[in-house]
């Protein structure tokens, strides 16, 4: 069905839907025409969602949170942005773990230099050369991201290199994954009905799910709205 609509093969179509959940089947250069396949899906049976790939957040309000402590009855986020908020661990419905992933950052130099050996052969007549250099300005880099939603609410961010993880108190651990395992786990244990994803924690499930066409370290926020919007629909929110 997902191939005769798309025009592609069988084998393609299944491809593309190997990611457990919602998945990025195809991409336009312009709205209307995937208005036009999202309705065309939709009279097969499908639930499509079209999103646009140059505003991936939204409008939804996303606070970094910098500092925490464990309450009993609440979670107080301390922001970078200022707020200071307490979430109610009833409240919280969703807890979505991913990895962001920074590409290398290469710098390509050419220049000329003289080559002594073709002077030579050109009987002292001076001769160059190119010479090119690649200098890496940066390696590449992952972060462990963790999306926290209560409701409606705002959603939080804990970014691994740039929370203080004080608020584990005595159980603070030696590195920074095994603190970032540590809330993870303390945040299930304190909040057992909220749904938990782990899904874009890799770079392989990313790509599942946004496709081959789109890279995710290009794309990362658009495969984020995409699970999450999907996430929420599916639990009625």
């Amino acid at each position: 069905m997902l191939a005769r609509v798309l025009g592609i093969s069988p084998f393609e179509a299944k491809q593309r839907l190997l990611a457990r959940g919602p998945a990025v089947i195809a991409n336009f250069a312009a709205h209307e025409p995937a208005e036009q396949l999202a309705v065309r899906l939709g009279r097969c049976g499908l639930n499509t969602l079209v999103l646009d790939t140059t505003d991936p957040r939204g409008s939804a309000e996303n606070y970094t949170a910098k500092n925490f402590r464990f309450g009993q009855r609440v979670l107080r986020i301390e922001t970078c942005e200022g707020p200071t908020a307490d979430v109610p661990y009833s409240k919280v419905s969703l807890l979505l773990a991913a990895t962001h992933i920074m590409p290398a950052l290469t710098e390509t130099t050419t220049e000329k230099k003289i080559s002594m050996k073709r002077t030579v052969l050109a009987g002292g007549i001076p001769r160059t050369k190119e010479s090119t250099t690649l200098t890496t300005l940066r390696e590449e880099q992952r972060q462990e991201l963790l999306y926290l939603q209560a409701g409606r609410r705002a959603t939080f961010i804990f970014r691994q290199f740039e929370i203080s993880f004080a608020g584990h108190g005595s159980n603070l651990q030696l590195t920074s994954e095994r603190n970032m395992a540590l809330l993870k786990q303390r945040l299930r244990n304190h909040c057992p009905q909220l749904r938990y994803d782990e899904r874009l924690l890799t770079r392989s499930g990313q790509v599942r799910l946004l496709g081959p066409r789109l890279a995710p370290e290009l794309y990362f926020d658009l495969a984020l709205k995409l699970l999450t919007q999907c996430l929420k629909k599916s639990s009625g929110e």
